[in-house]
């Protein structure tokens, strides 16, 4: 029995690095391409492209504090209503507003548009996926009370 928790834990462990790992390099390499080309700029250009990358960046940054902060609490202390509730609003909204800079930077003519749609679309599986956790345990939550 004790295998089988360890293995468990394992795979919990390789998901959280995967959900951290793959859109830091997905943004990384994004930047990186973006910081090397001379970008046009045209608004049509800032909409299409700094703007997503801005903004799906700054989410990707806020998740790995919120991840952050719900460990510190968990370890620490115990979660508070008015955190607990404001925390989903947080995720589902973060999870929208990758996805729709995802569809911006593909509707844009820049040669990073695949690039950055794809950095953007990871960030916002990452926050899916935070929020369909969220949503399971607290539903386990209550068949269990």
């Amino acid at each position: 029995m004790a295998f089988r928790a360890v293995i468990m834990s394992m795979n919990a462990l390789i998901g959280c690095v995967a959900l951290l790992l793959i859109p830091r390099v997905l943004l990384t390499s994004t930047w990186l391409r973006f910081l090397r080309q001379n970008a046009s700029r045209d608004f049509r250009g800032r909409l299409t492209l700094e703007f997503p990358l801005f903004v799906a960046t700054g989410s990707f940054v806020l998740f790995i504090l919120l991840i952050g902060f719900l460990t510190l609490l968990a370890t620490f202390l115990t979660i508070q209503q008015n955190v607990n509730l404001h925390i989903p609003v947080l995720i589902w909204s973060n999870a929208i507003l990758s996805f729709v800079m995802s569809v911006l930077a593909l509707i844009g003519k820049n040669s990073l548009r695949w690039r950055l749609a794809g950095s953007a679309a990871a960030v916002s599986f990452v926050w899916f996926v935070v929020g369909i956790s969220i949503l399971a345990v607290e539903s386990a939550g209550r068949w269990v009370v």
